[in-house]
């Protein structure tokens, strides 16, 4: 049997109570309790995207819908409402090379690319909205010891504990799960002159 590191975490809440939809105000995560409130505040902020706009659903509400040319368009209430606020949201979470992956520029002839957010006219924000929901399979994360590289930057590893998906019947009290599988994906952030950033994550489920 494989038995996990139980390295400590600490819960982290990003509150946004200016947006409009009320289940997008609080995102909760945990993550390692060694980093310190800045790093912990990013990677919370990068789960909370990566999760609510860009992972288990893609997309940034209120937003309008152009039948004609089949996308969405962000509007007055939503996490950001132009393409240049959407480039200083991300650039204050991630690093330039991990989250250009994420915008798509200015809007093409050709068609649009799912997952890509686009810069329209009046600098709005443009995308085709999707869905790919959560893993069933998943039933907690864990994480290894944050270490400390020699260029300045901490890598740490997340575990992704997962369940036998035939045997799952929902979770209920008395109910019992034992995970059959790890997942491990890296998680690495950089010190920048503006703080740390994240490189490398990505949703544990």
């Amino acid at each position: 049997p494989y038995f996990p590191p139980q390295v400590p975490v600490q819960e982290v809440t990003v509150e946004m109570p200016w947006l409009a939809y009320r289940h997008l105000q609080n995102f909760t995560c945990k993550v390692p309790a060694e980093l310190d409130e800045q790093a912990a505040a990013v990677m919370a902020s990068a789960y909370y995207f990566l999760c609510e706009h860009y992972g288990v659903h893609i997309g940034i509400e209120p937003c309008t819908f152009n039948e004609e040319k089949n996308y969405y368009t962000t509007t007055d209430g939503a996490l950001c409402t132009s393409y240049t606020q959407l480039e200083e949201y991300l650039s204050c979470t991630f690093t330039s090379e991990c989250y250009e992956s994420m915008l798509g520029g200015p809007m093409p002839d050709d068609g649009m690319n799912l997952g890509l957010y686009y810069k329209g006219a009046d600098d709005s924000i443009n995308f085709i909205m999707s869905d790919r929901g959560g893993s069933l399979a998943h039933c907690g994360t864990l994480f290894t010891q944050p270490e400390t590289l020699s260029d300045g930057s901490i890598q740490f590893w997340q575990l992704s504990l997962c369940l036998d998906i035939f045997e799952y019947e929902g979770f209920a009290e008395g109910q019992t799960y034992t995970p059959v599988a790890v997942n491990a994906s890296r998680v690495r952030l950089v010190p920048t002159e503006a703080g740390w950033r994240i490189a490398e994550l990505q949703l544990p489920y």
